[in-house]
């Protein structure tokens, strides 16, 4: 697995409305969420970009320990994920890339190799037949987002490419801390990956 050939794209853009605080900083499992996938992606991939949007200042902070991530600014963070989406994507430069949105910190570096050891322009992995994140996209993806309109969802353009399903052991693909519930269930119990 060549590392330089892949790119991480994590969204950190949004309101955090649902949850009502700002998730990218809460504790979870001792460091702030957003720093689960950043590491994870910076174990596998040869260069890795936060798209950031909303408190873009305190993101920015949060990123400090990772002086090698790129942060890249969506100034259409307010009209929704697909245009942090298309900000992350045209800043891409390899031959693939993962994309994550910045709360779902929980996926392993083994699944990630896994992804990676699969072809096929969409690449997703699975937990018991239930897709997750991070997927893999190849570099002509790209250019299909970004020639979408800001309308677009991404789940659409991803279907049009019968994705590859990768089944795997991981939960974590699974498991997006979007409300306070979930995040009171997953921020000190958390099983350790694999």
């Amino acid at each position: 697995m060549n590392r330089e050939t892949v790119t991480g794209v994590v969204l950190a853009a949004g309101f955090s409305s649902r949850m009502g605080k700002f998730k990218p900083a809460l504790p979870v499992k001792g460091k702030p969420l957003l720093h689960h996938p950043v590491e994870t992606l910076l174990a596998v991939c040869g260069r890795v970009l936060v798209v950031t949007g909303h408190n873009r200042e305190k993101v920015e902070e949060l990123m400090s320990p990772f002086p090698s991530v790129q942060l890249i600014f969506n100034p259409d963070f307010e009209s929704g994920m697909f245009s942090s989406v298309k900000t992350g994507a045209a800043a891409v430069e390899t031959p693939r890339f993962f994309l994550t949105p910045g709360d779902i910190p929980f996926f392993s570096r083994k699944t990630c190799e896994k992804l990676l050891s699969c072809d096929g322009n969409v690449v997703s992995p699975a937990f018991k037949g239930k897709k997750g994140h991070p997927v893999l996209l190849d570099y002509s993806i790209r250019r299909e987002i970004l020639s979408a309109p800001d309308t677009e969802i991404l789940r659409n353009i991803l279907h049009r490419h019968n994705p590859v399903i990768v089944e795997t052991d991981d939960d974590g693909i699974l498991v997006d801390i979007d409300t306070q519930t979930i995040y009171n269930e997953f921020k000190n119990t958390r099983k350790e990956q694999l």
